[in-house]
């Protein structure tokens, strides 16, 4: 019970008190009109319970007043603190609360929601939309400090805001990706796994040829676990993604293409077809490392089993 709701039960019972008091007090009148000491000490305290009724109410009316007013300043951050210095009661309110609340703040939560600062939401947000946020440490620390699920409740709103945008459905699945490892093993890893999969259909439903999307549907795919059987839908994605890539000028991105559907061959057995994907991304890419290690490695395997 918070000290609010205890001044109106505590104003209630005054009020009760002091009703039930008065109306013995008449009927004592009633019964008998002559004013005897123990009748005058009765209507001495129902006049005090009348000051204290009357002071109970003024001052919840101001704490009310002041409730209201901290109410509105903790849900608008926007507000300067030179605005509202000097308003009757709002300091003091905010005060108390920042009391109560301390232990919570302390640890980053009240009521179980994180603590976070809506400028650094922002930056992150920013970061992600901007292509920048592939970053392995940007997604740690976004996990580590608590950040992750408000990040995820922004997207959510830019999304539903701009449905349209597959910019944003891609940055959204992303995120939901990342609250895969945040959660981990566990019924919530298959639910933040669905909700990604869905926001990457979205975004290649508004753009087919979106390469980011699709990439990045297949490689959440072939990281599902191998009982669910997602590594042949992977690799469906992948083959189409190749065959968009080959219909474009070429980007240097395009070789994680042909490094990663050659894996997925090898893994699914299919070795001929996985060195044929790594040899033509070798000729595409002659630069990548990677590649040329994965083939070399590959092909020594098959020289060794020859022999």
């Amino acid at each position: 019970m918070n000290r609010e709701d205890g001044l109106v039960l505590l104003l209630g019972a005054t009020l009760a008190v002091g009703a039930s008091l008065g109306t013995n007090l008449v009927t004592a009148d009633r019964e008998d009109p002559r004013v005897d000491p123990g009748t005058a000490t009765l209507r001495q305290t129902i006049e005090r319970l009348e000051r204290t009724v009357s002071e109970l109410e003024e001052e919840q009316r101001e704490l009310s007043a002041a409730l209201a007013e901290r109410d509105a300043l903790l849900t608008s951050p926007s507000t300067g603190r030179s605005e509202v210095v000097g308003r009757g009661g709002i300091d003091a309110a905010v005060a108390r609360w920042m009391e109560a609340n301390a232990p919570s703040l302390a640890a980053g939560a009240v009521d179980g929601v994180p603590v976070v600062e809506s400028d650094a939401i922002e930056a992150a947000v920013d970061r992600i939309l901007s292509g920048s946020g592939d970053d392995d440490a940007f997604w740690k620390e976004l996990r580590d400090s608590g950040r992750l699920d408000a990040v995820l409740a922004r997207l959510e709103q830019e999304v539903e805001a701009t449905p349209l945008d597959a910019e944003l459905r891609v940055a959204l699945a992303d995120t939901y990706v990342q609250k895969v490892f945040d959660v981990g093993p566990g019924p919530m890893q298959a639910h933040y796994n669905e909700l990604a999969d869905q926001a990457y259909d979205e975004a290649l439903r508004l753009d087919d040829n979106h390469w980011n999307a699709r990439f990045s549907k297949a490689i959440a795919l072939s990281n599902w676990p191998a009982f669910l059987g997602k590594s042949g839908e992977a690799i469906r994605q992948f083959e189409v993604l190749l065959e968009q890539q080959e219909r474009r000028p070429v980007e240097g991105r395009f070789s994680n293409t042909y490094f990663f559907l050659g894996n997925m061959y090898e893994g699914a057995g299919q070795s001929e077809k996985a060195l044929a994907t790594w040899r033509r991304g070798l000729e595409l890419f002659p630069d990548s490392g990677r590649l040329r290690s994965q083939l070399a490695t590959s092909e020594g395997r098959g020289a060794g089993g020859q022999r």
